[in-house]
């Protein structure tokens, strides 16, 4: 038997994990250990003011940005196009990988390369 399926493990770890919530402390990873981004950025978020109109204002030209591009330009392959335009969607990396089958680290950095691919084209005009 593992030490961390003994019950003197278990017990000091609810003490522990009891004395981290009282505290304050809130875990970034759920109880499967998955790593919970959403509620923990919402959360930093609000901690430090990004919830203004100019944080919003920023994040909607940058989705609008990224959807002219989805719409006009043009893709080196059908994947990225099919990457980019959920993307600009606003579709995670996570969510990303259940439309295609490649995996969340290769779809986050195929976006940067694209993001960094459309950034250098000329300025579009509406």
């Amino acid at each position: 038997m593992s030490v961390f399926d003994s019950l003197k493990f278990k017990k000091l770890k609810r003490e522990y994990y009891e004395k981290l919530k009282q505290d304050g402390f809130s875990d970034i990873e759920d109880e499967d250990g998955y790593i919970t981004t959403h509620r923990s950025n919402h959360d930093f978020h609000q901690r430090i003011g990004f919830h203004s109109s100019l944080f919003s204002e920023r994040i909607s030209d940058y989705y609008s940005w990224a959807y002219h591009h989805a719409l006009y330009s043009e893709f080196r392959t059908d994947i990225e196009a099919i990457i980019w335009i959920a993307h600009s969607k606003g579709l995670s990396s996570r969510e990303i990988t259940k439309l295609v089958d490649y995996s969340q680290s290769w779809i986050y950095n195929r976006l940067k390369q694209i993001r960094t691919y459309l950034e250098a084209l000329p300025e579009y005009s509406e």
